[in-house]
């Protein structure tokens, strides 16, 4: 299963060509931080996911997404999400494209809510 986030429209990507295409958001890497016995401070989750046009196709990387989280309300985020039957590996890369797609400013003229969780 590779889980991604689509945009539900092509948004022009390059101003210089016009060059315009769906984007697609993948999660590259969510690490879990613990810090040292002598640092301060909690534990942490970042987060962090690759924005590419024409993914299907080669891609070109046009954006990256990156979050940092408590562990408490990475916990409590995950635990408010429903998965449909996969392994823990799996729902952590579901868990964070809908982190991310709750999270994400406007970019390239998308909001939130114009993008879809899809699975191949």
């Amino acid at each position: 299963m590779e889980p991604y986030l689509i945009s539900d429209r092509a948004v022009v990507y390059d101003a210089v060509t016009q060059a315009s295409s769906n984007l697609v958001i993948i999660p590259n890497m969510t690490n879990f931080i613990d810090p040292q016995p002598t640092a301060t401070g909690d534990s942490y989750v970042g987060i962090n996911g690759t924005v590419y046009a024409n993914y299907f196709e080669g891609g070109i990387m046009v954006n990256s997404l990156h979050y940092e989280e408590g562990a408490t309300g990475w916990n409590a985020f995950y635990n408010s999400q429903t998965f449909d039957p996969s392994t823990p590996f799996e729902n952590n890369f579901i868990c964070t494209l809908k982190y991310l797609q709750a999270n994400m400013p406007e970019m390239f003229g998308l909001q939130p809510s114009e993008w879809s969780l899809l699975t191949l």
